[in-house]
């Protein structure tokens, strides 16, 4: 439990990234399977806007908690 209390901040971005980088693969899976043209920087962007709701549970919670 001490191991999550030092580094909780760097578990958090690492789960975000990790989170981020499996959503930006699920979208573009989708483009792929419709046929539809493929945009990476608005794919990237949808990834990185999507991925951030997830990670707002955890800094909420250390929020309020202290």
């Amino acid at each position: 439990m001490n191991f999550v209390k030092k580094y909780y901040w760097l578990i958090v971005f690492t789960l975000y990234i990790v989170g981020v980088l499996a959503l930006l693969g699920v979208f573009l899976l989708m483009k792929e399977f419709t046929g539809e043209a493929i945009h990476l920087r608005m794919e990237i962007l949808k990834a990185l806007v999507v991925g951030v709701f997830p990670i707002l549970f955890p800094v909420f919670y250390k929020i309020r908690k202290n």
